[in-house]
């Protein structure tokens, strides 16, 4: 096929592979990007739109974060979403893509961060 002058791609459509990001056409790959997190767990769409919920405690009326020995399991279960999140966008980076979010600490971090490089901010 390569030789009838169609350009080779180096990826398809996967269901269980999430779309890779080079740095160009941000916009195709975000909206396959946002189908394939939606199909993977639309608990993980949702923190990456809202943010992850950090279980917190009222201490002293105050809402604080809780230790990690404090966590209950449905605390880590509603962590573990915002895990899998972010594990679905680095997999779906090239290395120099990845570098531009290396520091940030959530899903809806990283996400953010790709929309303002690549897409401005927002007045």
């Amino acid at each position: 096929m390569a030789g009838l002058g169609v350009p080779p791609f180096s990826e398809g459509g996967s269901s269980t592979r999430p779309p890779l990001f080079t740095g160009v056409k941000y916009t195709f790959w975000k909206q396959r990007m946002t189908i394939f997190i939606q199909k993977m767990d639309w608990r993980a769409w949702q923190v990456i739109v809202q943010g992850d919920n950090v279980p917190t405690k009222t201490v002293d009326s105050k809402e604080v974060p809780k230790l990690n020995v404090e966590l209950t399991e449905n605390d880590m279960r509603l962590l573990q979403v915002n895990s899998s999140a972010m594990n679905a966008l680095y997999c779906a980076l090239d290395a120099n893509e990845y570098n531009h979010i290396i520091a940030c600490k959530s899903a809806k971090e990283i996400w953010k961060k790709l929309e303002i490089i690549y897409e401005g901010t927002r007045c």
